[in-house]
């Protein structure tokens, strides 16, 4: 029953003209704490990489992760979204539709939900971790570290030592947060 009405939500939101938006959204914003937002992210990575496997690389997670999700948003729209079609899947006309409405919300809801605030290096004492391989490391951090010392007085930068091979999952983990090697592949 929960499920028929959120996709029957959906499909009057998206065979709607858009000056009706805001009365169904004050009607029905309750069904959308029913929606992962994360399964949002999902679709909209397999709408640009047409891929499962791709997607899951760009997210960091497996395919069965992404399988799964996919699983859920054919529920979720009652629509199979994605046609296989040899090595790629193409959306169908109801995925690109949502698409369509769903990737300028998502970039809203991005603004809304960001901490960015005012960034000043002068009274800054935040903490930044980066990898850097021996030679980068050689050719920029001493210049670095001076120009640090002078704009920046309060930031403190840890350096980790690190290759090309080393830096993407290092950055997937969040130990570092930028990585900068000399690689000639």
């Amino acid at each position: 029953m929960r499920r028929t009405r959120i996709c029957s939500y959906y499909r009057t939101l998206l065979t709607s003209s858009t000056d009706k938006w805001p009365e169904i959204f004050r009607m029905n914003r309750n069904d959308l704490r029913r929606v992962d937002l994360n399964l949002l992210i999902v679709f909209e990575t397999l709408m640009h990489e047409r891929s499962v496997t791709r997607a899951a690389e760009k997210l960091f997670l497996g395919q069965p992760a992404i399988s799964a999700a996919l699983s859920r948003l054919r529920g979720l729209f009652d629509d199979p979204l994605f046609v296989r079609t040899g090595r790629s899947m193409e959306p169908t006309a109801r995925a690109t539709e949502i698409f369509a409405l769903l990737s300028p919300a998502l970039d809203s809801i991005s603004t809304a939900v960001s901490r960015a605030s005012e960034f000043d290096p002068a009274t800054s004492t935040s903490v930044f971790r980066i990898g850097l391989s021996d030679d980068v490391e050689f050719a920029l951090l001493p210049t670095l570290l001076k120009r640090l010392r002078s704009e920046a007085p309060g930031i403190v930068l840890v350096v980790r030592r690190v290759n090309y091979i080393l830096m993407p999952p290092l950055l997937a983990s969040g130990e570092i947060s930028v990585g900068v090697s000399y690689t000639q592949d």
